[in-house]
């Protein structure tokens, strides 16, 4: 794969509208959440305890990304530059369905 292959499958990846391109948010501990499992949220709670859930962090979006080459955001942004897909399309690729239980997502 050569550097018009890269630029090519770039420019078709980022006009997906679930993709997102942006950079770590500074500050950020960690670069993916862990959810808690709910064993230990029941383990937690049947103690008496109060779980403390670390809050996930947010992909700061850049707003222009998808119109600009990867190798200017590369230069731009370094090493902080990630890719991801929306939440709802996270879940839909890893369970196979849309439908969720419950209203929201636990790291909203």
């Amino acid at each position: 794969m050569d550097d018009a292959f890269h630029a090519f499958f770039w420019s078709v990846l980022v006009q997906h509208p679930t993709v997102l391109v942006g950079v770590v948010p500074p500050g950020a501990a960690t670069e993916v959440y862990i959810a808690p499992q709910a064993s230990a949220k029941r383990k937690v709670k049947a103690k008496g305890e109060e779980l403390v859930e670390e809050t996930a962090s947010a992909l700061d979006v850049i707003p222009d990304a998808k119109s600009q080459p990867l190798d200017c955001l590369k230069r731009d942004y370094g090493d902080a530059l990630r890719i991801a897909v929306t939440p709802e399309t996270s879940f839909a690729a890893i369970t196979g369905s849309h439908i969720r239980v419950g209203n929201s997502y636990p790291w909203q």
